[in-house]
């Protein structure tokens, strides 16, 4: 099993600038979508198709 370290200063990029994501998910997973964005420290919009 090969062990990685993860690289935080990504994440703390992202949540130093607070983009706003557009999210494109459907509608079974736009809500864990949203919360994963939010999670790293950006701000999602959700978006419905209107068909």
């Amino acid at each position: 099993m090969v062990q990685r370290q993860i690289d935080w200063s990504l994440i703390d990029r992202v949540r130093a600038k607070n983009p706003i994501v557009l999210n494109l998910a459907n509608l079974v997973t736009i809500d864990k979508v949203a919360d994963a964005v939010s999670a790293v420290g950006a701000s999602p919009i959700m978006s419905v198709e209107p068909a």
